[in-house]
């Protein structure tokens, strides 16, 4: 990077007495053994890719500019590299960094994965108290058999835990329980909260979101908004004259003409407007086809009263006539209403998301008017009142008062039931160099969602894609740990005395980064070449039963 192409003349000497071979030190600190780029050259596309998310075609610029010369494909390359190093690195300082999760007291394991499709698994194990990415696994499925030697492997490297966070998967469970055997194990509180909605929920939310699209409802509403804007002067003007007449409660004599049609656009786009009203936590703590349904159903009530007012008392001069646009919607609103699935799936969700909001209101997390988002870590608050929260829902459902039918509760109660030792994480006090520390584990996995996140925020940055199925397929299991070179400490521990990564690189063997970097060229599920080729042999089908018609040979 300091001084762009060279030629290097390098003088290798060669001991006559065991033959060993020494080259130059000083020549093998600029770049790995016969590669032509230097370790400073990797740094700085590692850093750019993967923690400023540039595309390739961004950095051969941003290199072109410092007076290095290189190609795309050179820059996909140079970017698994430095994974690649990177993990080996961290691997050389697993001690160091075991020695600084003692002096806290241990460290908190929470275990998560993501895919995409078909796409391989890509697991992670991160601590909780120091937020530091400490493994990583790419599997074809989070079965237990897959995860057991990943966990084996942390249990080796970084020690017991003081406890474990994760979902409901039950791979992960059960490769838990064997590996970690009697260590306090919790269930994070949104994905608790969020399968038991989807269980509640999924079916007639899936129902209701089909009616919608099939009947193009949101389509000949957006029709009907265009065909009344055309007749509408939407100017600042109009839009003032609505506002004063909404907050006098009249309307005036100049605008009464107008104003009906202005009226009908508003409520058409307050009507589509409705996904405005999410939290930003998605499906089923978000609902946002049955708030669209529920603003159908409140427009409908409001312009019927509208259009009974008017015909009966005539309060507008010509009433009837200018009041039409309102009329139309009502009568179009109440076909829509009309339609059977839609009225059976809203009237269920509204029963259920009434249990499933008491619920997420017991367990004090993504409440409906807090803002967190997919961020949220609950409110902070002692399991002595979440477990009292929990204890009063139950027997709000098993009550006999209870409103709802309690037959499509029971797999809720069971769940409850099953997880609740798990769902109530107590304090944890553990010895440290300075003295006692109490621990309370997080009652989330939110860290590793905002860790996948992340990746895949990243990913649509530089492709422009939001599919992640062929990028977990390349991607290197090892790429999160780049999110620990934000964290100052990690990055003290892993350049042990070196500069910058540039210089900690040049102490790597440079086999084991090649055998390191050969290693994530497969991924998991992926077929031997030789045995692709075979697959697509036209004639292969006919060759096997030829194969067995023969005789042995």
């Amino acid at each position: 990077m300091a001084i762009g192409i060279f030629v290097a003349k390098e003088t290798i000497l060669s001991c006559p007495k065991c033959s060993t071979i020494h080259p130059s030190l000083d020549l093998r600190r600029l770049a790995p053994e016969r590669c032509r780029f230097g370790y400073d050259v990797m740094e700085y596309v590692g850093r750019a890719m993967f923690l400023e998310y540039h595309c390739d075609a961004d950095i051969v610029k941003e290199l072109k500019a410092r007076n290095i010369q290189i190609s795309v494909r050179e820059i996909a390359f140079l970017g698994r590299k430095f994974i690649s190093y990177l993990a080996l690195a961290h691997r050389e300082a697993h001690d160091r960094l075991r020695q600084s999760m003692v002096k806290r007291g241990g460290y908190i394991l929470h275990l998560d994965g993501t895919c995409d499709g078909d796409s391989p698994h890509l697991v992670s194990g991160l601590d909780g108290l120091s937020k530091l990415v400490l493994n990583n696994i790419k599997v074809p499925s989070e079965k237990s058999e897959f995860l057991i030697p990943f966990l084996e492997g942390i249990k080796r490297d970084f020690g017991v835990p003081l406890a474990l966070v994760h979902d409901m998967g039950r791979g992960i469970q059960k490769a838990v329980d064997k590996v970690f055997p009697g260590i306090p194990d919790y269930i994070c509180h949104f994905h608790f909260l969020r399968d038991i909605g989807k269980d509640l929920l999924e079916s007639d939310y899936g129902m209701l979101r089909t009616c919608l699209k099939n009947n193009r409802i949101r389509s000949l509403l957006r029709q009907r908004a265009r065909a009344l804007r055309d007749n509408v002067a939407l100017d600042s003007a109009a839009i003032a004259e609505l506002t004063v007449s909404l907050e006098s409660g009249t309307i005036a004599l100049k605008t009464v003409q107008r104003m009906p049609a202005l009226v009908a656009f508003v409520m058409i786009q307050w009507i589509l407007d409705a996904h405005h009203e999410s939290g930003g936590y998605g499906f089923p703590f978000d609902r946002p086809h049955l708030v669209f349904c529920q603003r159908l159903k409140i427009a409908m009530t409001l312009l019927g009263q509208i259009k009974d007012r008017h015909l009966i008392e005539g309060n507008l001069a010509g009433s009837i006539k200018i009041i039409a646009p309102l009329a139309r919607l009502y009568d179009f609103l109440a076909e829509i209403l009309r339609n059977k699935h839609i009225h059976k799936a809203v009237k269920a969700l509204e029963e259920r998301t009434v249990v499933f909001d008491a619920l997420r209101d017991a367990m004090r997390i993504a409440l409906p008017e807090t803002q967190a988002g997919l961020n949220d870590e609950g409110e902070d608050i002692d399991m002595k009142t979440i477990e009292q929260g929990l204890t009063e829902f139950k027997a709000r459902i098993q009550s006999e008062h209870f409103l709802f039918d309690r037959s499509h509760y029971i797999g809720l109660l069971g769940q409850l039931n099953n997880y609740w030792s798990k769902l109530l994480a107590s304090p944890i006090t553990i010895p440290t160099p300075t003295g006692q520390m109490t621990v309370v584990p997080q009652r989330t996995n939110n860290d590793m969602e905002r860790l996948f996140r992340s990746i895949k925020r990243g990913h649509r940055k530089k492709t422009g894609t939001s599919q992640m199925s062929r990028a977990l397929r390349t991607l290197l299991a090892d790429t999160p740990l780049v999110k620990n070179l934000s964290n100052a400490e990690y990055v003290t521990i892993i350049l042990d005395g070196h500069a910058n990564l540039a210089d900690r690189f040049a102490d790597i063997d440079v086999k084991l980064a090649r055998q390191k970097l050969a290693e994530g060229k497969t991924t998991p599920e992926r077929l031997p070449a030789q045995l692709v080729r075979l697959l697509r042999r036209k004639q292969i089908t006919s060759e096997i039963v030829k194969m067995f018609s023969g005789k042995a040979a």
